[in-house]
């Protein structure tokens, strides 16, 4: 059967949270499973809190738009779980994490801020993955899309040593000069000779 997407669907973040729990792959593959929300005093509430393949953390911030508001937060909360491991590892489902594991960020939202993924370049130790969702109406049902715009390669992994963004120039952005334009720079030629 085909439907047909008749405009897009708004997305309560309790919406997001119950399907990213029964289908923590839509995030990335290698996460086992994602519980909450938790409500972490003085800090909000942690929407999602999670192992990967490999016993890491794996964190879940879901706003209505991706800030630089929403990355301080969730690094607010990531800096609690650190410090709670001991005390997080005791709950069920979460005796299996490595609780000295840095935890590995998700940001989800309809859209990003451009200078959001500029600071991520700047994040040394840790690894945070930008996935913008879009919703569909879809008749009786609404559908979503989940697409990752700053790209979280493995999930628990020693982080790569920090290397600042090149200085080189995008060259993608010139373009070709025209003949005339070439021209007026030649020897010998003057704006009046090259008309």
């Amino acid at each position: 059967m085909a439907y047909i997407l008749k405009a897009k669907a708004q997305f309560e973040p309790d919406e997001l949270i119950s399907l990213l729990k029964e289908k923590p792959d839509l995030l990335h593959p290698r996460i086992r499973f994602l519980q909450g929300p938790f409500p972490i005093q003085n800090l909000g509430r942690l929407d999602l809190l999670g192992l990967d393949d490999q016993g890491g953390w794996v964190l879940v911030k879901i706003a209505a738009a991706g800030s630089g508001e929403l990355l301080l937060s969730a690094l607010h909360q990531m800096n609690w779980v650190q410090s709670h491991s001991q005390w997080v590892t005791t709950l069920p489902a979460f005796e299996l994490a490595d609780a000295a594991s840095v935890p590995t960020l998700f940001l989800v939202a309809p859209h990003f801020a451009n200078s959001l993924s500029e600071i991520l370049v700047y994040l040394r130790d840790v690894t945070v993955g930008l996935v913008k969702y879009t919703g569909f109406d879809m008749g009786e049902q609404k559908g979503v899309h989940f697409e990752p715009l700053f790209q979280v390669d493995n999930v628990s992994v020693e982080p790569e040593p920090h290397t600042p963004p090149s200085q080189e120039p995008n060259l993608s952005l010139l373009q070709p000069l025209s003949d005339e334009e070439i021209a007026q720079f030649l020897p010998g030629n003057t704006k009046e000779n090259i008309g």
